[in-house]
């Protein structure tokens, strides 16, 4: 359903043999790592924290893009020339190990907690956004907007407050039922979520 991304920062290879406390990333560097890549962000999407697109190609490339403009945000001498050596193999190393279709249709979502997230075809369908090319007029059970963990709690709060995602409710004969969770939402939201209510960064390595 989701797939989440984001902090961090060294290549594969240099993690073996090394000391893992050296990767333990503070919350402090984490937060900065964040904000400076949310600006990125928003800067390729025209303010948009929300984005739709199709296919692996699409998303290595819009993906390239941000880590381009990072880049240059930590390090204003780096060149194009150098940038181009970073990344020239990124994309394919990177295109055959993303997890959805070769051309399946994508919404990617900045999570100013957690970083990049992927959500595939299933609720992209379902999501009245009208920068949305792909809404297929489906409905997305609310029962699974609160119980599926793969769905960020930031991302779920966004879809409601902005009213872009076509909601129903199913296996509940009452029909004051969807009403009725509506107006305990976030009650249900941190019940079913728990201690994953609140995203935190991951750290990643990128390679």
């Amino acid at each position: 359903m989701a797939y989440q991304g984001a902090c961090l920062v060294n290549k594969l290879h240099e993690l073996k043999e090394a000391d893992i406390s050296d990767h333990a990333f503070d919350d402090d560097k984490k937060k900065e790592f964040l904000v400076s890549f949310e600006k990125v962000f928003l800067e390729l999407t025209n303010g948009e924290c929300l984005v739709y697109m199709q296919g692996r190609k699409a998303f290595v490339e819009f993906y390239i893009k941000c880590y381009r403009k990072y880049n240059k945000i930590i390090d204003s001498e780096i060149t194009d020339e150098e940038l181009e050596e970073k990344y020239k193999n990124y994309e394919e190393n990177r295109y055959n190990h993303l997890p959805f279709e070769k051309e399946e249709t994508i919404a990617v979502f900045f999570n100013p907690n957690s970083g990049v997230e992927i959500f595939r075809e299933r609720i992209v369908a379902c999501m009245c956004d009208k920068n949305n090319p792909y809404y297929a007029k489906q409905e997305f059970d609310i029962s699974d907007l609160l119980t599926i963990k793969s769905l960020s709690k930031e991302f779920v709060c966004y879809t409601i407050d902005n009213d872009i995602i076509k909601l129903c409710i199913q296996e509940y004969a009452n029909p004051d039922m969807f009403h009725l969770i509506m107006e305990n939402f976030d009650f249900l939201l941190r019940f079913f979520r728990r201690s994953g209510y609140f995203s935190k960064p991951p750290v990643s390595v990128k390679y």
